[in-house]
């Protein structure tokens, strides 16, 4: 924290740092910190989606390119081990999260695209075909994802379930992320305006995403992430950092409990929740860098 201070860091060089902190000798990244309990979880779900989540924000933060590039080796090991048909801990057996986390490997920066678009054609050519039965939420959720990393590849079956989807859950701030890269203006638009009515500009969690009934900081900033560079919701996103920021664990405001060793610069799940995860700080940290 001295150090910090010495350069003058701001909350993103904080988060970044944390992140850094929580990427292993092997290149593994930490799944979670129950900082009172002074417990760090190895694994846990969607494990490998939310190291990449984490390692992509790092990567993007620039201020740690040795450890990133760790991490990005530990994470394509990881995958070419399970697409291999190898044992790897916490890897998911459900196709569509097996997309949707190369997705973000993608994103992060390792080479995968030309599989991950195999596996989305194998998706759609499934939802076409009327294949699993699935939680319309979910696929949509997971398919804009994949759209982020696809872009203009991404097969016309996911995108059109990440645009009808809209309708019924409005709080889609992966398929507004996943717009701009697709090329789709209208729905970046509708999109983002839904994004903004879910986001309170007052209030007792003012700023913080309605999506769940206590706002969760990692969904809140994901939507901040969205809504970047759209003037028209300024004020929204603001509010919507404001809130993330209340909840990073800054030198002054960490409570007397927590292992500030293990805290600095971390941001707690919700404002009654102090679990720490680095894809929660990854999500806080790309929606601060996207603002710089």
């Amino acid at each position: 924290a001295r150090e910090a201070a010495r350069l003058s860091a701001d909350p993103a060089d904080y988060a970044a740092a944390w992140i850094a902190r929580m990427i292993a000798a092997d290149g593994s990244v930490a799944f979670a910190v129950e900082p009172r309990a002074r417990i760090v979880q190895l694994r846990g779900p969607y494990f490998h989606l939310r190291a990449a989540t984490a390692i992509a924000a790092l990567a993007s933060h620039g201020g740690h390119p040795r450890l990133a590039t760790k991490a990005r080796r530990w994470l394509a090991r990881e995958f070419e081990g399970a697409l291999s048909g190898g044992r790897v801990e916490a890897w998911p057996a459900d196709p569509l999260v097996v997309a949707a986390t190369l997705a973000l490997a993608c994103i992060a920066g390792v080479g995968a695209r030309d599989r991950l678009a195999e596996k989305a054609a194998r998706l759609a050519k499934e939802r076409g075909h009327g294949g699993p039965s699935r939680d319309t939420g979910a696929f949509a959720w997971h398919a804009a994802q994949i759209a982020l990393a696809l872009g203009a590849r991404t097969p016309k079956a996911l995108w059109s379930a990440c645009i009808d989807d809209l309708a019924e859950r409005p709080f889609a701030p992966w398929t507004v992320l996943a717009a701009r890269a697709v090329g789709d203006e209208a729905t970046l638009r509708r999109g983002a305006a839904a994004l903004v009515r879910s986001l309170p500009t007052s209030g007792p969690h003012a700023g913080g995403a309605t999506a769940t009934p206590i706002p969760e900081t990692g969904l809140t900033a994901i939507a901040a992430h969205a809504l970047s560079g759209l003037r028209e919701h300024r004020r929204a996103r603001a509010a919507a950092i404001d809130f993330v920021l209340a909840r990073q664990l800054l030198p002054d405001r960490i409570p007397a409990p927590v292992d500030a060793a293990l805290a600095l610069g971390a941001f707690s799940a919700t404002p009654v929740n102090d679990l720490l995860r680095p894809d929660i700080a990854g999500h806080a940290l790309a929606a601060l860098v996207a603002g710089r």
